[in-house]
């Protein structure tokens, strides 16, 4: 997950700079018109190449490669069967209590980190630094973001997916009170941006990983569609709050400690999350269909 991940961080990547160089050049309608062509490339390419299951491409689920291709395919009929009458329907999620505080937990998270990403310029100079200071503390988020999701992965597989979220929350934390506090200086404003763009990147991780982790394989696609509508919809607001709170006053140090706080809510409802498991295994199917 944490290397699939990386293409969210190469996607913005390239949106905040080669994009933003044909847009200044070029002019916006003609970088539109390229993401445009670009766009219609890569559905075209998905719907080509990217499959629903692994099995479909030749592959094993969940890596399993001590099965046969003959189990493999068993196996995937079993999950089409299963999931076209599934019991995880969207008003069901609607009622589950994880689906609620893991939308919410973590749309919390994003929220505050993705709007700060955005701000992270605007922020530097609040806080006096000249405009190259300001400019690097835009670039250092990316390969932070990149050590990030592919640290989120690997450390998913050791220690578990809630444990390691919630090293996420803290991280976020952790870096946006140096920023509130150490903002004024190059370092605070330097690894506040590091924490923050981890944060970003192993939160995106997280939330399909935490989905698989619950629902399992045969639950996993409507529970994800929900929580992941939340959190989106959770974390569109960011980029306002952001914005209204680092003009309310002289630097974006209380918009620093503001985010803080919704963040450490967002940890809060996160660490009530119950975690077990609550889809469904192979084995609950056999005997149904028994």
């Amino acid at each position: 997950m944490g290397i699939i991940t990386v293409g969210v961080v190469i996607g913005s990547a390239f949106a905040n700079g080669p994009m933003g160089t044909v847009i200044m050049k070029a002019g916006v309608t003609k970088g539109m018109m390229l993401l445009v062509i670009l766009n219609v490339i890569l559905t075209i390419l998905c719907a080509i190449l990217v499959k629903t299951h692994p099995e479909e491409a030749g592959a094993y689920p969940d890596n399993d490669k001590s099965m046969t291709p003959e189990q493999a395919q068993a196996l995937l009929a079993k999950v089409k069967r299963y999931q076209a009458s599934s019991e995880w329907t969207v008003t069901r999620c609607l009622r589950s209590k994880v689906v609620w505080m893991t939308g919410i937990g973590l749309g919390l998270l994003l929220c505050m980190a993705q709007g700060l990403m955005a701000q992270l310029v605007t922020a530097a100079l609040s806080f006096g630094h000249n405009p190259i200071i300001a400019q690097l503390t835009g670039i250092i988020p990316a390969p932070f973001a990149l050590i990030g999701t592919i640290l989120a992965g690997i450390l998913d597989q050791k220690i578990g997916t809630k444990k390691i979220t919630t090293v996420i929350f803290i991280v976020s934390i952790v870096g946006l009170l140096i920023g509130a506090f150490t903002g004024t200086t190059v370092p605070g404003i330097f690894i506040s941006a590091a924490c923050v763009a981890m944060a970003v990147s192993g939160g995106n991780n997280m939330m399909m990983s935490y989905t698989a982790t619950v629902f399992g394989r045969f639950d996993f696609s409507t529970p994800y569609m929900v929580i992941l509508f939340m959190i989106q919809l959770i974390s569109s607001f960011g980029y306002i709050i952001v914005s209204a709170f680092g003009e309310a006053g002289d630097t974006y140090r209380l918009c620093f400690i503001i985010c803080t706080v919704i963040v450490l809510i967002g940890m809060i409802i996160w660490l009530l999350n119950p975690d077990q498991f609550i889809g469904r295994r192979a084995e609950d199917i056999d005997e149904d269909n028994a």
